[in-house]
């Protein structure tokens, strides 16, 4: 990034009081996980079905094993925040009231010790039975190498508690959005194609702030009458590194004058 960039973006910032920061796959690839976008386009096989045939409802109804172990191979290796997660965090501590609505389901912005996150797609970190309903964690499942409920009686079998496709984001998670959208006066949107019907509508009929920062390698379309202010076209792990040094820097700056 250029420094006249980076004055931008710490200009808009000043200016800024309620952010909601929109994030992506392009957030977390970086901390190594696949994300549902690349699968569900993958042509790769998995016991002879295609991600985007596993990646739904309609699929785990029917091959609920299958769809355990799908999860498990592409999901269960231990991941860290990166930058990007560090990111969100370092706003936060500017004394701004940050918001975060995710589409990713790694719970790594809860990790980086983000406190008001909204996950449209729900946790992969929390598992249900679908028959009793007994809950329990991910680490619980691949410890424990959960599949059948072991509740007397009970035959269901444990899923994360993620929407898949076929399946409603569920109701409180689209209220939480709706309020901290129509409530903020800046949006960030990184790693997002904007691809998916909710985000866009959301930033089409709810925002209604003054200022758009869009942060992705690519040129993301918006809706028309939402042009954001500040297009920042760089990795994310990049731009995050410079942002985050300039954001410390500025902010230990005004709390040693105030």
């Amino acid at each position: 990034m250029q420094q006249e960039q980076i004055s931008k973006f710490l200009k808009l910032l000043r200016m800024a009081q309620d952010i909601v920061v929109l994030t992506g796959a392009g957030v977390s690839t970086p901390s190594g996980l696949s994300d549902f976008k690349s699968l569900y386009n993958s042509k790769s096989l998995f016991q002879g079905y295609k991600p985007i045939e596993i990646l739904s409802n309609y699929f785990l109804v029917r091959n609920p094993k299958i769809f355990y172990d799908f999860v498990m191979h592409y999901f269960s290796k231990p991941c860290e925040p990166n930058v990007c997660h560090q990111f969100v965090k370092i706003l936060e501590q500017t004394g701004k009231n940050v918001t975060v609505v995710t589409q990713n389901i790694d719970g790594l912005h809860q990790k980086a010790g983000s406190k008001k996150v909204v996950e449209l797609h729900g946790s992969l970190n929390e598992w249900y039975c679908t028959d009793c309903g007994q809950s329990r964690t991910f680490e619980e499942i691949k410890d424990l190498n959960l599949f059948d409920c072991e509740n007397f009686g009970c035959h269901g079998f444990f899923r994360p508690d993620v929407v898949l496709y076929g399946e409603e984001i569920k109701k409180n998670a689209l209220n939480d959005a709706l309020r901290s959208f129509s409530n903020a006066d800046t949006l960030i949107v990184m790693g997002t194609s904007l691809k998916t019907s909710l985000p866009f509508e959301l930033i089409k009929n709810v925002f209604r702030g003054y200022t758009i920062i869009s942060m992705d390698k690519d040129f993301v379309d918006f809706p028309q009458h939402q042009s954001p202010k500040m297009r920042i076209q760089e990795p994310l792990e990049k731009a995050c590194k410079q942002l985050n040094f300039a954001i410390k820097k500025e902010y230990a700056t005004h709390e040693k004058q105030t």
